[in-house]
Parts: structure tokens; sequence; C-alpha cells
């Protein structure tokens, strides 16, 4: 896992595991964060991976409760190899609380597109992805003030130029799965962890890996707009097509495993 894979799953989780929402009667909104990410290997080292990352989301609210949003985002690699790179960016519309099931339960729907920004997606010729989402949320109120937990099922479609590069098929589907908690009771801290697993299917049909990422995070609210946090996060694979089932989920691997910095201006 390359170092600016925090800030990929930043993108992937929900705003408010990034940033408190201020309380305003615009209809715009938004969020700005910079991050420093490391992985664990000694500094100076040849594995050694540090990035500074800057991730920005507008979002427009309508009336009806739903959101449009683009997310972009880059980063400036001090290590193997050095540079600055666009990261994917995704428009996206939806509605997280379409449905009351109960008055703790809400499911949402919304969709994606993608924006291939990416160096590795140029390389792909990749022409975009859709991805759907149907995030069920839980009050845990009744359990401890200001918990909440999220499961958000999203299943994405890539639209390549080619059905293989290189000699390796490409991903035509996956089917993600998000698990969330978020807990803001206490005063002006707020705790995440969270738990993503992709599984992938090629243009040929064939299974080809299932991997993870978790990642677990709190925040501070300097003000109403400003926060700083940490993160921490690691990520692996349990299923791969050549060796099978690889084990279970890790919650520290030196080869994978990152740290972050976290400034965050929300608006």
């Amino acid at each position: 896992m390359t170092a600016g894979l925090a800030a990929l799953l930043l993108q992937a989780l929900p705003a408010t595991a990034v940033a408190n929402e201020c309380e305003t009667d615009s209809h715009w909104g938004g969020s700005l964060e910079f991050d420093y990410t490391s992985n664990f290997y000694e500094p100076g080292s040849y594995n050694e991976m540090r990035t500074a990352g800057l991730n920005g989301i507008l979002d427009y609210r309508f009336e009806n409760g739903s959101k449009a949003s683009i997310n972009l985002a880059g980063t400036h690699s001090f290590d193997n190899p050095k540079g600055q790179y666009w990261k994917d960016g995704w428009l996206k519309y939806g509605n997280s609380d379409l449905f009351t099931l109960t008055e703790s339960i809400t499911l949402g729907l919304d969709g994606s597109l993608r924006l291939p920004m990416s160096e590795q997606s140029r390389k792909d010729d990749l022409h975009t992805s859709l991805r759907v989402a149907t995030p069920l949320s839980i009050d845990l109120t009744n359990l401890l003030d200001g918990l909440e937990f999220t499961w958000q099922p999203r299943l994405m479609k890539n639209f390549h130029e080619y059905q293989t590069r290189g000699g390796r098929s490409l991903k035509e589907w996956t089917l993600e799965n998000l698990l969330s908690l978020d807990y803001t009771g206490w005063e002006r801290w707020s705790f995440n962890a969270s738990l993503v697993f992709n599984s992938h299917r090629t243009y040929q049909g064939a299974r080809q890996k299932d991997d993870y990422i978790h990642a677990e995070s709190v925040y501070y609210d300097l003000t109403d707009n400003w926060s700083i946090g940490l993160m921490y996060s690691n990520a692996g694979i349990v299923y791969d097509l050549e060796r099978g089932g690889t084990g279970s989920i890790e919650l520290f691997d030196k080869r994978n495993a990152t740290w972050s910095a976290l400034i965050s201006y929300s608006f």
C-alpha cells in the first residue's frame, strides 16, 4: 500500500468521518483537508513512502434533502518516485436519508461517476466508472450518546477502452462493503473506525481478489470550521486468484500500514 492510500480511504468514508459539517442556511458546503501521510519504515530507507495530500469536496444541498458533490484530490510524493499526482475525482448525487425505516434507522441511495484523473487510470485507459451505494445508518444513541453505525454496500462498474492491459485482466466489477462506526458525543472530539471489504471481477468473469482497508481516526474541533486529526490505516488481501485464501484481517502489517496527520476546514 502506498503512503497515499489513507487519503484514498478518506474519500470513501462518509462526510461525518472526515469533518463535522457546519450548521448553515446556505445550500453550498464542503470541506478542504490537508494530510501528511507516512508508512512505518525507517526514515531514509528504500521502502520509506511519504506524501502530502489535499482533498477537496464541494457540495450543493437541494430542498428535498438530496445533495450533489464533486470530490477532487491530489498528492505530492516525497519518495519513490517523487512528484505531484492527481487522484481520481468523483461526481456524486444522492440522499443519505431517503427512507426512514424506524426512528433510529435510515436508508439512503446515491450514485457516483468517476473522473479518471490518476496516472493509473490513464495507463489503464479507463473512461469512467459508475458506482451505486445504499447506505444504511443506525443511530445507537440508546447505547451511547453520539454513537452511529453505517453499513454501505457499493457496486461499481468500470468502463475501460480494453479488457486487458500489459497481459493482465482489468477489473470490470467491484463490490465494496463499508462498515463505519462514528462517535461524536464527547465535547469537541470525534472518533471513527471503518472497514472496507472489496471483491473484484475481471471482464472475463474471473474472481480476481478480495482485499480490505481499515482505518481508525480521531479529530478535535479547534473552531466551528477548523479541525485537526490523526489517522491510522492498514490494508491487505484475504483472497487471491493464484494463491486462494491468504488469511484474516491484520491490524498491523509494516508493508501496508500508514499514519496520517490531518488538518480540515469545513464550510
